[in-house]
C-alpha cells in the first residue's frame, strides 16, 4: 500500500511539473510569506525538484492539489480540515506567485475547495512539496544543496510570466500594526559573542565598481535635487538633503552620516552574532532596501550610537511612526530579534500613526529656495534653558536636537561636548571611562590599539586627529577613522566641529 501511495505521489509531481511549466498571459499575482523556521527546507525543495525557486514550487504544488483531488474523484468541499486555522502564510520571506487567466482557476479552486484564501492554498502547496521532495530523494537521492538563507525579502517576484498592468485601490487594514509586529520575535537573550566590528566587513564598499562606494552612492540616492561630483567623479561633493531625524535641510554632504537604521552593534545582539561574515558584509553595504541605510546629522547619529528606540528616538517627533515601521521591517526582513522593552516601544511610535506607511519615506517639500546653504526651520532661542528645566533625559535631548543643527549647544547644554545634554538627568547614557594615555614600547612606539575607536569617541576633530595622527605612522588607518568619511583623504571624522 505505501509504494502504491509513494508511486501516486511522484505521479502526482509529474503532472504538477507540466502543469507549472506551461506558459499563457497573466492575470493575477498572489504573495505568500513563510516563517524564518523551515525555509532552509522549502528552498532546498525548489532546487531538488528543479524550480526556479519557491515562487514556483508552490504554484505547482497548488495546480498538483487539485489534479489529485480530481483523479481521487473528491469534489465536496473539505473545510472540516481546518486548514484555514494551521496555515498561517505570514511571514519575513515572501514569494510572489503570477497567475495567468487559464491557470488561476486551479487557486481560486484550492481556496474554495479547502475554504482558505489564496495565501494559504499557496502555502499549502509550498509546504506539500516540501514534504514530497523529503520523500523522493530519501528514494531517489539529490544533488539539491541546503544552504544559509538570504536575507528574507519583502518581494521575491517568480519571474516566468509577465505581472499584470492592472491598477488595484488598496483598502486601509486597520490591524496593520498587530499583523507587522506580530512577525518580530521578542527575546531579551544576550548575544553569546562579543560585538566586533571588524567582523562586519572594512567599511564602505563599491560593489558597482564605479569608485563610488557605499555612503556616497546613499547620498546620490537621497538627494533631493541634483548633486555635484567631485573632480575624481567618486564622491558627492554638493547637493540638498533632508534629515530626517532632526527635520532639518542639509547641503553640506560633510555634515552628514549614513547611519545603518538598525545599527550594527544593535543588529548582533539581536542574532547577526550568528550569522556568515558575507552576510554580515552584505548588512554593512545593503543597497537594496532603501530603509537600510539613511543619511543622517552627524550629531543625531552620534547621539544615537547603537541604541534601540527604547533608549532613542529622533528628536524630530514626526518621524516617530515612520522611524518604528522602517525599524520593524528592517529587523522582520533580516530575521533579528526584538527585545520586549523594544517591542513595547515599537507599539507606542507606531500608535502615533495616521496610516499604514508606505515603506518608501517621502521627506517634506524644502522651504529653501536654493541648494547652496541649510534650511532654517526654527528660530534661535538664546540661552534660556538650563538641565533643571527638563525632568528627564529624552526631553532634555528633543530640546537640544530641535536647535543643535541651526545654533550649536546654544544653552550650553553639553558640558562636556559629547553631543549628549544634561546626561545626569533620569534616563541618560551611562558615564563613560576616562581617555588612558596610549601605551608605548621601549622603542617609543605606541603599541597598536586595534579598532577601538569610533568618530562617535570623539567630541572635537581636533580631539580625533590627535589621536589619528599618533598611531597612523605605525599602523595606518587602524580604526577606520578615515574611511567612515568615505574619502580616505588623511582626515578622519571630518564631520566633527571643528573639522576641515
Amino acid at each position: 500500500m505505501r509504494k502504491t501511495q509513494l508511486a501516486f505521489c511522484f505521479l502526482f509531481l509529474g503532472v504538477a511539473t507540466f502543469i507549472a511549466t506551461s506558459s499563457s498571459t497573466s492575470a493575477e499575482s498572489v504573495s505568500t510569506g513563510y516563517k524564518t523556521d523551515g525555509i532552509v527546507d522549502l528552498i532546498w525543495a525548489a532546487e531538488h525538484f528543479g524550480y526556479s525557486g519557491p515562487a514556483e514550487m508552490q504554484k505547482a504544488g497548488v495546480q498538483a492539489i487539485k489534479f489529485f483531488n480530481a483523479v481521487a474523484g473528491i469534489t465536496g468541499k473539505e473545510c472540516d480540515l481546518g486548514l484555514s486555522d494551521s496555515l498561517n502564510p505570514v511571514g519575513p520571506y515572501m514569494y510572489e506567485s503570477i497567475w495567468s487567466t487559464e491557470e488561476v482557476n486551479a487557486l481560486e479552486w484550492v481556496a474554495d475547495h479547502y475554504c482558505i484564501t489564496k495565501e494559504q492554498a499557496q502555502l499549502y502547496g509550498g509546504t506539500l512539496f516540501t514534504f514530497f521532495a523529503g520523500l523522493d530523494s530519501s528514494k531517489n537521492g539529490t544533488n539539491a544543496t541546503r544552504r544559509e538563507p538570504p536575507p528574507p525579502s519583502i518581494n521575491v517576484v517568480m519571474t516566468t510570466t509577465t505581472a499584470p498592468t492592472t491598477t488595484t485601490t488598496e483598502v486601509e487594514n486597520e490591524n496593520w500594526i498587530e499583523e507587522l509586529l506580530s512577525l518580530l520575535v521578542v527575546d531579551n537573550a544576550s548575544a553569546p559573542v562579543d560585538y566586533d566590528r571588524d567582523d562586519w566587513g572594512s567599511g564602505w564598499s563599491d560593489d558597482d565598481g564605479d569608485c563610488i562606494n557605499t555612503r556616497h552612492e546613499v547620498l546620490l540616492l537621497e538627494s533631493l535635487g541634483a548633486t555635484s561630483l567631485s573632480s575624481s567623479g567618486c564622491s558627492v561633493s554638493d547637493g540638498e538633503w533632508y534629515a530626517a531625524f532632526t527635520g532639518t535641510y542639509v547641503t553640506n554632504p560633510s555634515s552628514l552620516d549614513v547611519d545603518h537604521f538598525v545599527p550594527l552593534a544593535n543588529a548582533h545582539d539581536s542574532g547577526g552574532w550568528a550569522w556568515s561574515s558575507a552576510t554580515k558584509k552584505s548588512y554593512y553595504n545593503d543597497l537594496v532596501d532603501p530603509q537600510h541605510l539613511i543619511a543622517v546629522t552627524a550629531s543625531a547619529n552620534r547621539s544615537k550610537g547603537s541604541r534601540g528606540p527604547e533608549e532613542w528616538k529622533p528628536s524630530d517627533s514626526s518621524h516617530w511612526c515612520q522611524y518604528a515601521d522602517s525599524w520593524a521591517d528592517i529587523k522582520i526582513r533580516w530575521a533579528l530579534t526584538a527585545t520586549s522593552a523594544e517591542f513595547s516601544t515599537l507599539q507606542s511610535m507606531l500608535g502615533t500613526c495616521d496610516g499604514q506607511p508606505t515603506g518608501t519615506y517621502v521627506p517634506p517639500v524644502s522651504t529653501s529656495t536654493t541648494t547652496t546653504t541649510t534650511t532654517t526651520l526654527v528660530q534661535n532661542p538664546g540661552d534660556t534653558k538650563n538641565c533643571s528645566d527638563f525632568s528627564t533625559y529624552a526631553e532634555a535631548m528633543t530640546w537640544f536636537f530641535t536647535y543643535w543643527e541651526d545654533y550649536g549647544d546654544v544653552a550650553g547644554l553639553d558640558n562636556d561636548g559629547d553631543g549628549q545634554p544634561c546626561e545626569s538627568l533620569p534616563g541618560g547614557p551611562a558615564p563613560t571611562s576616562t581617555t588612558i594615555a596610549p601605551t608605548t614600547t621601549t622603542s617609543g612606539v605606541p603599541d597598536n590599539p586595534g579598532n577601538s575607536k569610533n568618530c562617535s569617541d570623539f567630541s572635537t576633530y581636533t580631539e580625533a586627529k590627535t589621536w589619528f595622527d599618533i598611531y597612523f605612522p605605525h599602523y595606518g588607518d587602524v580604526a577606520r577613522l578615515d574611511g567612515d568619511d568615505g574619502d580616505n583623504d588623511g582626515e578622519p571624522c571630518e564631520s566633527l566641529p571643528g573639522g576641515p
